[in-house]
């Protein structure tokens, strides 16, 4: 099964003190969250007070309430957890300003 003897001998521990659902994974896998699930909660409901929201803005917005900083990917996909997708911003060109120059002087 390519795995270490050691871990062998753990399984064969765990069947033996607890039979088949011994064998069961005790955890989900992978990182534990920065927030808990409190924290998540709270952070919906600030997202569902405002209609649009840019990665930087959510960035700063976990950094300021809950002190915790996240890469923008991971934001991303906990948006996208709570069915959201992040607002992008549109690059403005010089042509868009309604204070620009139409006169060609």
């Amino acid at each position: 099964m390519s795995v270490t003897a050691q871990t062998g001998y753990n399984w064969q521990e765990r069947w033996n003190k607890d039979g088949p659902a011994g064998l069961t994974p005790r955890h989900a896998g992978g990182r534990p969250s920065k927030l808990s699930s409190a924290q998540k909660g709270e952070l919906l409901e600030y997202l569902n007070d405002q209609e649009h929201w840019a990665i930087s803005e959510v960035q700063q917005l976990v950094q300021s309430r809950f002190g915790v900083s996240y890469s923008r990917d991971q934001l991303r996909r906990i948006l996208r957890s709570y069915g959201m997708q992040p607002e992008r911003p549109h690059r403005q060109e010089y042509r868009w300003l309604t204070d620009a120059k139409n006169d060609p002087e």
